[in-house]
């Protein structure tokens, strides 16, 4: 073992790395030692190097401290020197670690228990650059730091986890509570989440488990306000985010050229009883959904898609709208600043169907081709072949890549067309899941250098119908087209996450959009009440979730919808009731 300046275990990954392994720097509570939380390791996330710490104050053989104290309910009085020179020594023993053992100094991660989370906050509010993250169990903050804490802007972003007992005599619950407030005005609500754990003082290896899982990978940048609703879709082009709220108002559009500090400069009207939901943008136009407003029933409004020039962001011009009648536009694939995928209402049609639009002469936008499920043609004399009970339409954004295009029916299922020829779209093969398995297939996303196609099934009720528990996010090999086989499946328990008067299960997933991040080993999953879940597929057959996110709201449950990801692995993230951005910041290997 290395000498360094504190006296230490280690606990190298479990998991082999390609990259420099983070650290997990553990620090126990006064009267003990290292070999304490140490013992949590087997329990903890394999890729970190774990290091447990042993406190440089010996109070009795076998036993030891960061400071001395004298233990009060209201005000523990405790050595103030020594507390500092814990504080100096831990700073210079992470450099030390970080040197020693190679380790990622981007991913320094502090997980304190008492003492040690007074030693973790201590070290966090005074030098943030040292962490990327902490978890503080049964802790305070020592108001002898306070001339040293950092400013609120270099806080920012920081991910900080307070937990504490409930019933803990040593350390009563309120200095926990305190501790959360002040680090909520510290870093403007965008760091601290603080849970009561209905206990005595101990730490439970469940409890951290779920709470590194859920830090070790993600940090919050920031949390942008942007009016009044939820949103439907979030796309970021050339430094800009343009977010498609629910209802009520247009596309909003946020400077986001400074992560850390994104700010409303655009916002567009929305026509009478239209959901405007959706948004995509290539070079310098961008196209928006109307389609009829949920649970309005009348026809005074919108059906089809707007076109704007936003060759300037903060002043989005309007170029044209094209009509497509029924229920309107609702997703659609836009990339390439010609063709418009859509799937659109039609006249003579049951529901959506698959239509191409030609915006060449973006003033004057053409369809040139169109495809629809067989027997959704009711004018041409077509009868569904499927349930009553059933709704079948083109839901999905038409994904084109080549000749082929995947697109995403509902309770259909999901298809593979031939795009040999644009004007007339055939259908190749179509697969399902359901039954046995949920109904609406929403998204279907090809992985053209794999030949995989990721499938989601969108919660569509309440969890506590329980109706949506066997949606999944499917992994399809299709290799040979005509035979799409499931490899993999990928599911959230939803343990402490599912909320019977909200949704809970799979949505959408980060398209791999051209100019934004373009992978095909890791998926970015919107889950509803279960935030946000980045799953690795590298093996197809084992998908693995390597980060979650599980927004603070002022619902209590989040309703997390839409995702996009950046080309420099910046993640926004919207939520479908909730009027904010939050962008997010993998930290993961």
């Amino acid at each position: 073992m290395p000498t360094l300046s504190l006296v230490h275990i280690t606990q190298p990954p479990r998991k082999a790395l390609q990259t420099a392994s983070p650290l997990l720097l553990l620090l126990h509570g006064v009267g003990s030692h290292e070999g304490d939380l140490v013992q949590l390791a087997p329990f903890l996330d394999g890729r970190f190097f774990v290091i447990s710490a042993r406190a440089p104050v010996t109070l009795a053989p076998g036993m030891y401290a960061w400071f001395e104290v004298q233990l009060d309910p209201v005000r523990p009085i405790i050595n103030p020197q020594q507390a500092e020179s814990s504080r100096i020594r831990l700073v210079g023993f992470i450099d030390e670690a970080i040197e020693t053992y190679r380790l990622d100094p981007s991913r320094v991660y502090l997980m304190g228990f008492s003492q040690g989370a007074i030693m973790s906050l201590s070290v966090a509010l005074t030098r943030p650059e040292k962490v990327a993250g902490i978890v503080a169990m049964s802790g305070r903050i020592l108001p002898e730091i306070a001339p040293m804490i950092a400013p609120p802007k270099a806080l920012r972003g920081l991910p900080i986890f307070v937990a504490h007992g409930t019933e803990d005599q040593v350390l009563p619950v309120h200095h926990g509570r305190a501790a959360r407030d002040l680090l909520q005005r510290l870093c403007h609500g965008h760091a601290a989440q603080r849970t009561d754990v209905p206990a005595r003082s101990s730490p439970a290896p469940g409890g951290l488990q779920t709470v590194l899982s859920g830090l070790r990978n993600l940090k919050l940048v920031s949390r942008t306000a942007y009016g009044p609703v939820g949103s439907g879709q979030v796309i970021v082009h050339r430094g800009f985010a343009y977010v498609a709220p629910m209802h009520d108002v247009g596309t909003t559009i946020i400077d986001v050229q400074d992560p850390a500090h994104p700010h409303v400069v655009a916002q567009l009207d929305v026509p009478a009883n239209t959901h405007s939901h959706k948004v995509q943008v290539a070079g310098d136009l961008m196209v928006v959904n109307h389609e009829r407003l949920p649970g309005y029933s009348g026809s005074d409004f919108s059906a089809g898609i707007g076109v704007y020039d936003i060759h300037t962001p903060t002043a989005p011009r309007p170029l044209s709208v094209f009509a497509t009648g029924g229920p309107g536009v609702h997703r659609f694939w836009f990339t390439d600043g010609r063709y418009a995928h859509l799937s659109a209402g039609a006249e003579g049609f049951s529901d959506q169907i698959y239509r191409i639009v030609d915006l060449a002469t973006p003033d004057r936008p053409e369809e040139v081709g169109r495809w629809w499920i067989p027997g959704q043609w009711s004018a041409g004399g077509e009868w569904p072949d499927w349930p009553l009970q059933w709704r079948v339409r083109v839901h999905g954004a038409p994904f084109v890549v080549g000749r082929r295009c995947y697109v995403g029916c509902v309770d259909w299922g999901w298809a593979i067309l031939d795009m040999s020829s644009w004007s007339q779209p055939k259908l190749i093969t179509r697969h399902t899941f359901h039954p046995p398995f949920g109904d609406m297939l929403h998204t279907a996303l090809p992985l053209p250098s794999r030949n995989l196609v990721i499938c989601t099934q969108e919660a569509l009720r309440k969890a506590g119908e329980g109706r949506d528990s066997d949606k999944f996010m499917w992994i399809v090999d299709v290799r040979e087209e005509r035979n799409p086989i499931p490899i993999g499946a990928f599911s959230v328990k939803p343990d402490g996450l599912s909320h019977p008067e909200f949704r809970f299960g799979p949505h959408n997933v980060h398209e791999n959009r051209p100019g934004g991040l373009v992978r095909e080993d890791r998926i970015f999953l919107t889950y509803f009440a279960g935030g946000l879940r980045v799953v690795d597929i590298a093996d197809p057959m084992r998908p693995e979730e390597i980060a979650w996110y599980v927004p603070e709201v002022a619902s209590g449950v989040p309703q997390s919808n839409d995702v996009y990801v950046d080309a420099d692995g910046l993640i926004y993230l919207v939520d479908r009731l909730e009027g904010a951005l939050d962008i997010l910041e993998y930290m993961g290997p």
